[in-house]
């Protein structure tokens, strides 16, 4: 009895999807005889009838195997190399990247110690790195789960030459020259077997403060409005996704009118004054979890929090009147994923220090920081579109206000009072609306930029640290006292002692 084996094949999968396909051409007739077993080829002579023994057919069997997994190796070897080196070159050039974008660029640059830094996420949202770029944490062409993963520009001693290795921190990543990648921040990794986007509110010691709707918190308990009297950090239990509408300014219990919290117009006096005479949550400082997604309109209207109000970057949505008429007396930060700021949201308060508008900001509402403080820049970032009537109206912020080009339409009185540096105005703006710019104090030449079609009264009215302003001979703006429509006196575009310059 025979049996012919004729090719063996071995196929090898790599973790990269790459295939790679071996054939080995080995013809073996194996004879079966009463006493021995042969290998031979089709045409080789049985010699003297003897054959190979079983223990020589096996120790070729292992050297044939030896010999594959050997070649195995190899290979496997091989394309570990290539991918890192594909790893290797792509952090390379990422790091290059960030170096032109730390160059030319300030939008969400942070400074950690003393080194600038960049995000990932960054780079992709302005243009500077593909998303599907090799990410040189995976090898693969996503950076999912990595966009805070971060490039930095400080001097990373114990970096010998330019190589993988780990920084001072302990984080993993590639060194070049003074760049430095970080492939694995802590920040942005799930716990091991544990799926961080699922907390259970449940198990917080603060959720019997509360109460709820699932997720959903409604507003105190009776329990939490005791506890809160003397415990004056309010914490928003992590698993939290939403606050409901008036959830923190109704009390527990509380009989007298309730607002229409869907209206602009709600009164909130006799709520207020409840709060004020009870000193319900008077000088409460507000902390809320990565979790939570939506504010509802007046969920802390007129209460008396102070401090410092953090909001983190997965809340899509704030509402109405959500933070009006506070007692906040530190910075203010934004989430990043707010597209609207809503009408007065922060308005009435005495924050201090820079504000900055997220990337991601599209439009801000009537009246968001109306009479919202701050004692340091205002920074539009490129992206928002619109400004709404009042929105920034006589808060104290100072040097320049630089207005992005993506900006096509502010309102009325938007950014009045304030500022002691220039103006620099969106190239995209049709119109400059009445009173949009009273009461600041920019300094030095305005230019105009010619999509500007029409000034209208009072725009500039007592910007009187405005030497001059260049303007468009197509532009018009109003040169004299008049009255409006209605019959009410107006007053011109710009102050007498402007110098006009027609170009």
């Amino acid at each position: 009895m025979a049996l012919e084996l004729v090719d063996l094949v071995l196929l090898i999968k790599s973790k990269r999807n790459v295939k790679f396909l071996f054939l080995i051409d080995i013809k073996l007739t194996i004879i079966f005889n009463d006493d021995n077993i042969k290998l031979g080829d089709d045409n080789m002579k049985n010699l003297d009838n003897k054959g190979f023994t079983l223990i020589e057919l096996l120790a070729t069997i292992v050297i044939l195997s030896v010999v594959l997994v050997i070649a195995t190796m190899s290979v496997f070897k091989i394309i570990n190399e290539s991918k890192e080196k594909s790893k290797y070159a792509s952090a390379r050039e990422i790091t290059s990247i960030a170096a032109a974008y730390l160059t030319a660029e300030t939008d969400g640059v942070e400074t950690i110690g003393e080194k600038k830094c960049i995000s990932i996420k960054k780079l992709i949202e302005n243009g500077y790195l593909e998303k599907d770029a090799t990410n040189p944490a995976t090898g693969e062409n996503s950076f999912e789960g990595y966009e805070n993963s971060k490039i930095c520009k400080g001097d990373y001693t114990n970096q010998s030459g330019n190589k993988v290795g780990t920084n001072e921190e302990g984080e993993l990543g590639y060194s070049f020259d003074d760049f430095y990648y970080v492939i694995v921040d802590s920040s942005n990794q799930p716990p091991d077997n544990e799926d961080s986007s699922v907390v259970d509110v449940t198990e917080s010691e603060y959720y019997k403060y509360y109460r709820w709707n699932n997720t959903k918190l409604l507003g105190l308990s009776a329990e939490g409005e005791e506890y809160f009297k003397t415990n004056k950090e309010l914490i928003i239990p992590e698993g939290t996704t939403e606050i409901a509408d008036g959830a923190l300014l109704v009390p527990y219990g509380y009989t007298g009118t309730i607002p229409n919290f869907q209206s602009y117009e709600s009164s909130l006096n006799d709520i207020a004054e409840y709060n004020r005479k009870n000193n319900r949550l008077t000088g409460v400082t507000l902390t809320f979890p990565e979790t939570l997604k939506k504010i509802g309109n007046f969920s802390f209207a007129s209460l008396s929090a102070t401090g410092d109000l953090i909001l983190p970057n997965n809340i899509d949505e704030i509402g109405i009147y959500a933070f009006y008429s506070n007692n906040f007396n530190g910075n203010l930060k934004l989430p990043e994923k707010l597209e609207i700021i809503k009408d007065y949201s922060f308005g009435a308060n005495q924050f201090t220090g820079d504000l900055l508008i997220p990337s991601g900001t599209k439009e801000i509402g009537y009246g968001a920081f109306h009479m919202a403080g701050f004692t340091g820049n205002l920074k539009l970032s490129q992206g928002l579109k619109k400004v709404g009537h009042y929105a920034f109206y006589m808060c104290n912020f100072i040097g320049d206000l630089v207005i992005p080009d993506s900006v096509t339409e502010i309102g009325v009185v938007s950014f009045g009072i304030g500022y002691t540096g220039s103006l620099t105005l969106s190239k995209n703006l049709t119109e400059i609306p009445q009173m949009a710019f009273v009461g600041t104090g920019f300094t030095g030449e305005l230019y105009i930029p010619d999509n500007i079609k029409n000034i209208k009264y009072e725009a500039f009215r007592n910007c009187k640290n405005i030497t001059s302003v260049s303007i468009s001979s197509n532009t018009t703006y109003v040169e004299k006292q008049g009255t409006d429509e209605t019959g009410m006196r107006i007053d011109v575009s710009f102050p007498s002692n402007v110098v006009i310059k027609k170009r």
